[in-house]
C-alpha cells in the first residue's frame, strides 16, 4: 500500500513538473510571437552597387545586416521597440547608416542611427517624410548598442509617432549603408537591404 501511494505521489509530482515546464514553454512561445522578425542570412552586402561575395561581406561586415525586429512590451505600452542584428559593430572614420523603414498613414517613416567616426559619435533618430520628401525629425528616440552581440535596440515613444492600438506599420524593411557625405550628398561605398515582409499591428 505504501509503495503504491509513493508511486502515485511520484507520478503526480512528475505530471505537475511537466505541466509547469510546458506552461513556461507555451508562455515563451507566446512571448516570441509578439515579435515580428525579418531575417537576412544570405550575407548579401553589395559594394559600389555591383560587387558581392564572401570578400565583400568580410570587408564590410559592419553593415552586413542579419535580421531586424519590431515588438512591444505589455509592461511599457507607451514604447515601440525595434532591433537590428549585424555581423559586427565597427567604428570607422567614414559614416555607417542603419535604418528600419515602414509606411504609415500614407507617409514614409524610419528609425535609425549614424555612426559618424572612429571616436564613436552616434546620432540616433526617428523621422517621417511628406510626399514632397520634406523630412520631419523626431528626436525622442534612444538606441542601445550591444557591441558583443552586434545588436542595436531602439526605444521609440509611440505618442511622438501618433501610434495607437490597432495602427499598422506597413511592410517594414531595413537598409544599411557605408560611405561619406560631401556637399550634403551621401556617397555609398557599400549597401545591404532586408526586403519588406508582413505588416506589424500595434498591440497596446
Amino acid at each position: 500500500m505504501k509503495k503504491t501511494l509513493a508511486v502515485i505521489v511520484i507520478g503526480l509530482f512528475f505530471l505537475m513538473s511537466v505541466n509547469i515546464i510546458m506552461s513556461k514553454v507555451i508562455a515563451s512561445n507566446v512571448e516570441k510571437e509578439e515579435y515580428t522578425v525579418f531575417d537576412d542570412d544570405t550575407h548579401d552586402v553589395r559594394a559600389f552597387f555591383l560587387f558581392r561575395g564572401p570578400i565583400v561581406n568580410k570587408l564590410f561586415n559592419h553593415i552586413d545586416m542579419l535580421s531586424f525586429s519590431v515588438y512591444e512590451d505589455a509592461e511599457t505600452p507607451e514604447f515601440l521597440y525595434m532591433t537590428m542584428h549585424i555581423s559586427k559593430v565597427k567604428y570607422t572614420e567614414l559614416r555607417s547608416l542603419y535604418n528600419i523603414i515602414w509606411n504609415f498613414n500614407g507617409l514614409i517613416y524610419c528609425t535609425g542611427m549614424h555612426t559618424l567616426n572612429s571616436s564613436k559619435t552616434i546620432l540616433d533618430y526617428s523621422a517621417y517624410y511628406e510626399l514632397d520628401e520634406t523630412e520631419h525629425k523626431i528626436w525622442n528616440t534612444s538606441v542601445e548598442i550591444d557591441e558583443m552581440n552586434g545588436v542595436f535596440t531602439w526605444t521609440i515613444t509611440k505618442n511622438d509617432l501618433g501610434l495607437k492600438k490597432g495602427d499598422v506599420l506597413e511592410k517594414p524593411w531595413a537598409q544599411s549603408n557605408f560611405g561619406t557625405k560631401e556637399w550634403e550628398t551621401f556617397k555609398s561605398f557599400a549597401i545591404d537591404k532586408i526586403p519588406s515582409g508582413s505588416d506589424y499591428v500595434i498591440q497596446y
